[in-house]
């Protein structure tokens, strides 16, 4: 988020000083082809040139519980195909917004962010809604 205010307007139509990708992610609001296509695409960024990189998922919990065999085929196929790293998260944007709202009740809440975990409540407003808009399957 905070490298977004010093880098120009790009092509894929993210304006001058907005955000840019979390990782290896698409923006949020840019993902058209889902799950299966985002996990294929990551799986062919090699980590060599950049020294390494981070490929976040993002699901929600009805997600994460429901469609459980589907998740792990995905997973075991991103790895098959080349896939280095995964960090995966099991959060709804409800509970995001209701920390937001409440702070003092969801001191607990731990979110990934780039290469590092934080409290959630303990970030920038404006990071906390550029994390609420990121990419949620």
């Amino acid at each position: 988020m905070y490298l977004g205010r010093f880098v120009g307007a790009t092509p894929d139509g993210r304006s001058a000083g907005e955000p840019v990708s979390n990782s290896n992610n698409p923006l949020a609001g840019t993902d058209k082809n889902g799950l299966t296509a985002l996990l294929n695409s990551m799986a062919k960024i090699k980590p060599e040139p950049g020294a390494g990189h981070v490929n976040h998922l993002k699901l929600s919990p009805s997600m994460a519980k429901n469609k459980r065999a589907e998740i792990e085929a995905l997973i075991r196929t991103f790895f098959k195909n080349g896939g280095n790293y995964l960090c995966i998260s099991v959060l709804g944007k409800e509970e995001f917004i209701a920390a937001m709202k409440e702070p003092e009740k969801h001191t607990h809440l731990m979110v990934r962010i780039g290469g590092y975990s934080a409290c959630f409540v303990s970030l920038p407003p404006e990071l906390q809604k550029e994390m609420i808009e990121r990419i949620e399957y």
